[in-house]
This record gives C-alpha cells, structure tokens and sequence, in this order.
C-alpha cells in the first residue's frame, strides 16, 4: 500500500474506532503493527480489558481481493487462540 492511500486509510480508520468508543492513546486497548508469532504485523490489534488481543484490523486498498483479506484475518485470529 503506497504511504498516501496507508495514511488515508489509516485516519477513516482511527476516526471509526474513536467513534466506536475505543481509545487509541491510553497503549493498551488498540495496539498498532502488533508483531504476531511468525513475524507478521497486523494494523490493528483490539484488546479486551485484561490487554489481550481479540481483533486484528487491517487496511487495505480498495482494489484489494475482500477474500485476501479474510484470509489474512483468520491467520490473525489463528495467532491469538494460541
């Protein structure tokens, strides 16, 4: 993702999240390029209270496959079952 369509997404995306009533400041409720097991980084990582991951969000642009995604999505949840 060029840094200009990344950055873009990036603001819709934090814009979304404070509106949902996630903090993205306090360093432990949205976790940003989370470094999960095998090396791979999601976007976003939401945490419950406790601090532990139960979400990954990642964007994309929009010309990008839905399905990829997804994919990419069930190897983040994968991550966070072990």
């Amino acid at each position: 993702m060029d840094n200009k369509t990344e950055a873009f997404a990036r603001v819709k995306i934090d814009a979304l999240l404070k509106d949902a009533g996630w903090n993205l400041t306090d360093g432990s409720s949205v976790l940003f390029e989370y470094a999960l097991p095998d090396g791979t980084l999601a976007d976003y990582v939401l945490c419950d209270r406790q601090g532990r991951p139960m979400a990954a969000l990642e964007a994309k642009r929009a010309s990008i496959d839905p399905i990829t995604a997804q994919d990419q999505g069930r190897h983040y949840a994968d991550s966070f079952s072990r």
